[in-house]
């Protein structure tokens, strides 16, 4: 997620860039069964069959991040991005680092910070649960995962998350960079699902788009 500000006292306004991870080791063959119509069960079975804990980014995964990093429409964004925020889970922190390297970002770097309500739906598969704190901050030292409440995942179980827990999750990430005093980039896990907009906040957010492609401005 990457973000920028343009406001007035009467109309508020804030620049959110939403970019989903690129291609994941879980969700290879899946993707595949998807497009050719499977059904929501097989989806899930074929992620179960190759379930991986916090699965990584794969080979063209990190290519899709890197390209969408060379973009125009990116690089347009890491001219002006003052916040960069992203899921708890390695591949979204990896997409959040290839498309917006700190070398490409105006000086001094925007601050990365990582936002636990922005992980796609939690339980049952592996590849949704996050590493240890005290982990991810050693694997990815120019984080700031102060937000993480708790040192381990509890968020994760062994039963998936229902949709309407997963709807106030997405309500409260898109309110917490709301109320953030930057524009925003934010790397995400999920597709952000449709929920009632609260008073104050832009009745649009962004529409989806494809891994890694360049982000949206809204």
């Amino acid at each position: 997620m990457a973000a920028q500000t343009a406001s007035s006292a009467a109309n508020p306004q804030k620049v959110v860039h939403f970019l989903r991870h690129g291609q994941a080791q879980h969700n290879v063959r899946a993707e595949e069964k998807r497009k050719a119509g499977c059904s929501y069960d097989e989806f899930i079975q074929q992620m179960k069959d190759d379930d991986a804990f916090d699965a990584a980014l794969t080979d063209l995964g990190r290519s899709q991040a890197a390209a969408c990093g060379a973009s125009p429409a990116c690089q347009d964004a890491q001219s002006t991005v003052q916040l960069i925020a992203a899921s708890p889970l390695s591949r979204a922190l990896d997409t959040a680092d290839l498309a917006f390297p700190c070398s490409t970002t105006t000086p001094p770097p925007p601050p990365r910070v990582c936002c636990e309500n922005l992980r796609e739906i939690s339980g049952y598969l592996l590849n949704g649960k996050r590493r240890p704190r005290i982990e991810l901050r050693e694997r990815y030292p120019q984080w700031d995962f102060s937000a993480l409440e708790t040192e381990e995942d509890e968020l994760w179980s062994a039963t998936l998350e229902t949709d309407e827990a997963a709807r106030e999750r997405a309500y409260r990430a898109v309110r917490w960079a709301w109320e953030r005093p930057w524009a925003c980039a934010v790397s995400r896990n999920w597709r952000m699902p449709r929920f009632p907009m609260p008073a104050g906040l832009p009745a649009s957010i962004g529409r989806e788009r494809s891994p890694c492609s360049p982000p949206t401005a809204k």
